[in-house]
């Protein structure tokens, strides 16, 4: 159970990242304007232009990564103080680099539905693992190994995908990197507990009907 625990646990990974990823692309086309009009306070000209394009291409998988902690709830940041997430938008202004654009310019309370998705992820754990393993000791090692993994798993790629950014100002930009593993695996928690409880809710509540 304990290694197909670990593999569940990068493939859950793996698929938030791939839909975060998705969710960043959709931003970014709609923000092209803001996009282009950074490009153009930056003006870096023809080789500088190439340089800048090569270097958000390598941060793309980090950026990845930073909307994965936003829509998680737990945000990202930019500079000191400052945080963005669906519910506080606290920075001052955009840094002057196009592929920022694509950061909202508002706090976005509906995005709440999309911790949904976390803890849609959670249920499905926890109903793969009792469609998979009859042992009740099986099943503890498959969930406790996937959500332990998922967690470790989690706090590396927010770590490794939180640092500078062209310069010192941007000195850590990125996923809210303690935070985010500590949301993250709340919410499949309770994608876990729902998948559990609730059945056992609505039995009791129809048969009271009944």
């Amino acid at each position: 159970p304990w290694q197909r625990g670990i593999l569940i646990a990068l493939l859950i990974l793996i698929a938030l990242i791939a839909l975060s990823g998705l969710v960043l692309s959709i931003s970014l086309a709609i923000h092209f304007t803001t996009v282009q009009q950074l490009t153009q306070v930056i003006a870096p000209g023809v080789f500088g232009g190439v340089a800048l394009l090569l270097m958000q291409l390598l941060y793309l998988p980090n950026i990845a990564i930073a909307a994965l902690s936003y829509l998680s709830g737990a945000g990202i940041v930019l500079t000191n103080g400052s945080w963005i997430s669906p519910f506080v938008h606290r920075i001052d202004e955009i840094p002057a680099i196009p592929l920022l654009g694509a950061l909202p310019v508002r706090a976005h309370p509906w995005l709440i539905l999309s911790i949904a998705t976390m803890i849609l992820m959670g249920y499905v754990l926890d109903r793969y693992a009792r469609n998979t393993y009859l042992s009740v000791l099986q099943r503890k090692q498959f969930l406790t190994t996937a959500v332990a993994a998922c967690a470790l798993m989690t706090f590396i790629a927010a770590r490794a995908g939180t640092g500078e950014l062209l310069s010192t100002n941007l000195s850590s930009v990125g996923a809210h990197w303690w935070l985010m593993p500590i949301v993250l695996i709340a919410e499949i928690l309770i994608g876990v507990a729902v998948s559990r409880y609730l059945p056992k809710i609505a039995s009791k509540f129809n048969s009271r009907r009944q």
